[in-house]
């Protein structure tokens, strides 16, 4: 457990260092992101390197993008689903509940969270990819859903970015039910 905090705290040293100055062009889209997602993040940082899309180093060399943050949430959003069906369940076997956790965390069910949640509207990306609407994409949405799990996580803690997520799934037995 020790190497996961020194992870963490190593992602957290990453982004203060990084922690560029906001445009207000910036300012103005994350504080509506934290409307949308219904959690105003302390490191407003980390919600901007969420939200960048690995393709902004076309316009804007340096910018970190999100890819190190969705490696991370992606366990992170694996965990909660699976403790979440874990408890809905309590009766279903393995293979049931897998296939449900499946269901929750793959790209088609992140992508469409991510637009009802308005992620798909702040997505950071270059001129060309946002040419080509590259923040409609399943996967650009899936990977930045993920990074925003991640950036809520080491901005709120574990039991915040539980209590987070949960709320924007919704009605988890009525999803799986369709």
């Amino acid at each position: 457990m020790n190497w996961i905090r020194s992870f963490t705290k190593r992602i957290r040293n990453d982004q203060e260092k990084q922690n560029e100055s906001l445009t207000a062009e910036d300012e103005s889209a994350i504080k509506e992101l934290e409307k949308r997602l219904d959690y105003e993040f302390r490191n407003k940082s980390l919600l901007l390197r969420a939200i960048t899309h690995p393709s902004i180093g076309e316009d804007k060399r340096g910018t970190d993008d999100n890819q190190r943050l969705e490696f991370l949430g992606d366990s992170i959003l694996g965990a909660i689903l699976a403790e979440r069906l874990f408890q809905l369940y309590p009766d279903d076997n393995e293979g049931i509940l897998t296939q449900g956790k499946s269901v929750l965390a793959r790209g088609d069910y992140l992508a469409r969270l991510a637009k009802r949640l308005g992620i798909h509207k702040a997505i950071r990306m270059s001129k060309s990819e946002i040419r080509d609407k590259g923040n409609e994409r399943n996967s650009t949405l899936e990977d930045a859903m993920e990074a925003v799990v991640a950036a809520v996580y080491l901005d709120g803690g574990m039991r915040v970015t539980r209590k987070t997520v949960l709320n924007w799934s919704g009605d988890m037995e009525k999803t799986l039910a369709s």
